[in-house]
């Protein structure tokens, strides 16, 4: 097993930690974590209700933390100095301008990394994640600030 992605992870974390705020690395952590295992444990919800399949939490577990560790470098490296750019430079309220730049960051990664053949239904989750995870992150922010002072 090799060493480099917890490395990478590790060395993306101190930066982090030393160019933003606690309560801004702290939500963007949260968020990474937690927004995928909620709507893994929803998908898996819908299995057992409408395709008689038993939940498997060890899976939704497993496939969360997939989700998170992908994406901890992605928002350390992309997001987070977007989001900031955005609270500085731009004049429109940052409810609307983050969840828009957030979604087009991740609609083109997943241009650019994807292999096979993608249609709407790709293009509709990815927004709808985006914007999910972009208004949570904006709420943590918003309850963690106050916090700092």
């Amino acid at each position: 097993m090799s060493i480099l992605p917890h490395f990478v992870i590790l060395t993306l974390a101190i930066i982090a930690l030393l160019l933003y705020p606690w309560f801004v690395n702290v939500s963007f952590l949260l968020a990474i974590v937690l927004v995928p295992s909620f709507i893994l444990l929803l998908y898996g919800i819908f299995q057992t209700l409408f395709m008689d399949k038993q939940i498997d939490f060890i899976e939704i577990f497993t496939a969360g933390s997939l989700y998170s560790l992908a994406g901890i470098p992605i928002y350390f490296i992309l997001v987070i100095p977007v989001y900031l750019a955005l609270l500085k430079v731009t004049q429109f309220p940052i409810i609307f301008t983050f969840p828009f730049s957030l979604t087009i960051i991740m609609l083109l990664l997943f241009v650019f990394l994807t292999t096979k053949s993608w249609g709407y239904i790709e293009v509709l989750v990815i927004t709808g994640c985006s914007v999910l995870h972009s208004f949570f992150i904006l709420w943590l922010i918003s309850k963690l600030k106050p916090l700092s002072s």
